[in-house]
């Protein structure tokens, strides 16, 4: 029976961020049934590649293995001749009514004879969207991922999936983008991000690859590594003229500052002073648990402040900056340290 699998909205990279955290540091649930994080875990490391963003429409055609039925869809619905998509299906119908061993050569990698499979792309070309490159363009498909079940097939087990003889071609033939993102710092690949969507937005690489010049709409970007082959851990970025509000758009940041934030706070949140913020709470009779960390965060900070103004300035660092990141990494030495002061 058919059964309509939306294609997962694709948040922005400070979704990315947010999920990769949660997973991270995710340790349980409590006694309440509400989630435990364990701020303490060192976020990982990841390798994403990031493919051209289409502006077409959204849709896939969908197979179940033991049924044989063939269905279609929009992000939204089933679609069928009568309700489509743009002609998407009359397309399909159309193509597979002269050409009924492509059912088999779309479905037969991924076929385990039980779970139904998805083959999600973008319809576009002439008359679907307007103002990009691949407007000019006739009507085509362009895969763009595969899911079996409940599971994202990895991008390398679809890369070969295309029949360019009947306008079906896969997003992976173009031009990729590859970027390893430390979570701990994520903010240090901002750049390189605005640089890359800049780029296509200037010059479509699926546009030039068929002969046409004209902008694109942006990037999506996926993990490499299997274990984040999930929608949650994907992220997109456009280009202002795509962006629905200029929030959106990922603005560039100095590196140099950052680095040099990073340095500072490494240098100012010392053991030293850490465990000199716990003597203080032993003094004033605070608890040593988690119930004095407000305490414990601000003495630390008001320290920093007091002892530490001459170095912010030769850093070219605002005091008014370093909240945040001072209150992060007193919490983690907490947090990794409980133990010993608590017991």
């Amino acid at each position: 029976m058919a059964t309509h699998i939306s294609f997962p909205d694709i948040g922005q990279f400070r979704n990315a961020i947010r999920s990769i955290k949660d997973r991270t540091r995710y340790i349980g649930k409590d006694s309440n049934g509400d989630p435990v994080y364990d701020g303490n875990k060192d976020l990982p490391i990841v390798k994403y590649v990031g493919h051209v963003k289409l502006h077409g429409t959204n849709f896939a055609i969908g197979f179940d293995p033991v049924t044989k039925e063939v269905w279609y869809q929009s992000r939204e619905r089933i679609c069928t001749i009568d309700y489509d998509n743009s002609g998407v299906v009359l397309f399909f119908t159309r193509l597979l009514s002269e050409h009924t061993e492509l059912i088999h050569e779309l479905f037969a990698p991924f076929n385990n004879g039980v779970d139904k499979i998805l083959i999600y792309g973008e319809w576009c070309g002439k008359g679907i969207q307007k103002n990009v490159a691949i407007s000019s363009l006739p009507k085509m498909v362009v895969i763009f991922n595969v899911r079996v079940g409940d599971n994202w097939v990895a991008l390398d087990k679809w890369k070969d999936l295309k029949f360019p003889q009947y306008s079906i071609y896969n997003i992976q033939d173009y031009k990729k983008f590859e970027l390893t993102i430390d979570f701990n710092h994520p903010e240090l690949v901002q750049n390189d991000i605005v640089k890359l969507v800049e780029d296509v937005e200037h010059e479509c690489p699926v546009g030039k690859a068929f002969g046409i010049e004209g902008i694109g709409e942006g990037i999506v970007w996926c993990p490499v590594e299997e274990q984040y082959a999930k929608g949650e851990f994907w992220f997109k970025t456009k280009g202002e003229k795509h962006s629905i509000s200029k929030v959106k758009t990922l603005v560039p940041i100095d590196v140099e500052a950052v680095t040099c934030l990073n340095d500072f706070i490494t240098n100012t949140v010392t053991e030293a002073r850490c465990e000199q913020s716990i003597t203080k709470l032993k003094e004033a009779h605070k608890p040593l648990d988690r119930t004095s960390m407000g305490e414990f965060i601000r003495w630390i900070y008001t320290d920093i402040v007091k002892e530490e103004v001459d170095t912010a300035v030769a850093s070219n660092i605002e005091l008014s900056k370093i909240g945040g990141p001072v209150a992060n990494a007193a919490k983690k030495w907490f947090f990794a340290n409980e133990d010993k002061f608590s017991s």
